[in-house]
């Protein structure tokens, strides 16, 4: 799932590596999601910024290309929950993460969106 604040051209289909930089809450990693069970629309309404997501796809062959381990991390809002442990909060200036951050940019194949999550005060 991608913020989209300036991480997204449609019109050149560029993914900017930022867009997989660690924030405060990743202190075990980077949060994706496998596919299915949840549809991209649902995935990117699950977000909490209201500013919006697009969704991101790459392909399990480039994280396996790049040694990107994506470990499970079910929820119950979201069973196809995961994690990519070695993008921390923690660890995002080193070396690695920036490799890593290049790596899911360069490899991302497709991306839907945006969806825009509904406001808390408005959720039933």
């Amino acid at each position: 799932m991608l913020y989209t604040r300036n991480y997204y051209n449609s019109e050149t289909n560029h993914v900017e590596l930022n867009a997989f930089r660690p924030e405060k809450h990743d202190t075990d990693g980077v949060s994706v999601s496998f596919k299915p069970p949840r549809t991209d629309e649902q995935e990117g309404l699950s977000g909490r910024n209201p500013g919006g997501y697009e969704v991101a796809t790459i392909p399990e062959k480039a994280l396996e290309s790049h040694q990107i381990s994506v470990r499970e991390d079910p929820t119950p809002e979201n069973p196809a929950h995961a994690i990519i442990p070695e993008l921390r909060y923690e660890n995002r200036r080193s070396d690695r993460a920036y490799e890593l951050m290049k790596a899911l940019s360069d490899a991302v194949t497709e991306v839907t969106g945006p969806y825009f999550p509904e406001k808390e005060s408005s959720r039933g």
